[in-house]
């Protein structure tokens, strides 16, 4: 293995010498994940100092060679609170130059050592047939989940057709019974009951497919769920939400939502949408998603919406596909046993 100082812990356990470096490596690795223009490096900046929201918890790696240049990183999350308190997820990248040798092993075991005995489960993913996927199938060859991430290019979308087929939709759901809001900055306590609203939020969340994924299902409080979103707030993150509202009992019934950075004002990234089991068939998740659609066009200077969903997940991607997005990749998620990495790195 290379000889290589690592740092892990809080932020305060990364020297301030190496941050700048640290944040052109996050740039970098989002860069070759996706394949478009990054965030700006303030975006990293400002991130660093975003506390994680309560009921959560992080550890921060940074590997160091022997000329004082940054070749890689790492971090790990958990929850203290509320669900899945045995599982961790992580993230590793090493700069291609320094690859294969050993130097994610390293990080990787460094952070396992920080992390608490009580997680069981850690787990992590990697675009399909990558380094980062050679790197996982080291430690499991079997995958429990694939996601499909797909982007929708705006510039070769026909704003004309949107309008149309976005009134279309909107008084086909009308017609149905369902009338189409929008919410700004997810102010949804300004609308509905907030502890009702967050109840349909964490049923659509837990009614996404999990293949083989063995986490639980989540318990979403009003608290926790404010907190989630006020933390991507501070990150930079801007929403827009359309919700879809039963006309005859006048509550909420699904939703969908996406949100553009203002480090990075050329991609909308989609958030949830989902329509609760009683009311689906209805033509409901295009209705709202074309809306989004129209949004991003008349208001936004948006280039790419990058969504994604289960692989196993035909409906949504089918719709997806309506409004004009196309495969970009296969991300394949592993859960590994924590006690067999540690002795495959031991």
């Amino acid at each position: 293995m290379t000889s290589i100082k690592i740092f892990s812990g809080k932020n305060k356990d990364i020297p301030e010498k190496y941050l700048e470096q640290y944040f052109a490596l996050r740039q970098q690795d989002e860069e070759e994940w996706y394949g478009v223009l990054p965030p700006s490096l303030d975006f990293y900046r400002n991130f660093w100092n975003v506390p994680r929201e309560k009921g959560s918890d992080r550890i921060k790696t940074i590997a160091v060679n022997k000329n004082n240049l940054a070749i890689g990183f790492g971090y790990i999350l958990w929850n203290t609170l509320y669900d899945n308190l045995d599982r961790s997820w992580f993230r590793i990248y090493v700069s291609p130059k320094e690859r294969r040798k050993g130097i994610g092993s390293q990080i990787l075991k460094e952070m396992l050592k920080k992390l608490p005995n009580e997680i069981k489960i850690v787990g992590a993913e990697a675009q399909k047939d990558s380094p980062g996927e050679y790197f996982l199938k080291k430690f499991k060859k079997e995958q429990s989940y694939a996601e499909d991430v797909i982007t929708a290019d705006l510039e070769e979308v026909n704003l004309k057709d949107v309008e149309k087929e976005a009134q279309k939709q909107k008084e086909l759901a009308l017609s149905k019974g369902y009338q189409i809001i929008r919410v700004d900055d997810r102010d949804f306590k300004s609308y509905f009951d907030e502890e009702e609203f967050v109840k349909i939020i964490e049923q659509i969340w837990n009614d996404m497919p999990k293949e083989d994924l063995t986490e639980e299902n989540m318990n979403l409080t009003v608290e926790r769920h404010q907190a989630i979103y006020d933390r991507n707030k501070k990150t930079g993150q801007e929403y827009i939400t359309f919700v879809v509202v039963h006309e005859a009992t006048k509550q909420p019934v699904g939703l969908t939502s996406f949100a553009i950075n203002k480090y990075q004002p050329a991609i909308a990234w989609q958030d949830d949408t989902g329509i609760i089991h009683e009311h689906r068939g209805n033509g409901l998740g295009l209705a709202v998603k074309y809306q989004s659609l129209l949004t991003l066009l008349k208001e936004t200077k948006v280039k790419y919406w990058i969504t994604g969903s289960a692989h196993s997940n035909k409906y949504m991607y089918r719709i997806n596909k309506i409004l004009g997005h196309e495969l970009w990749q296969n991300v394949p998620v592993y859960e590994f046993e924590r006690k067999t990495i540690d002795e495959l790195l031991s």
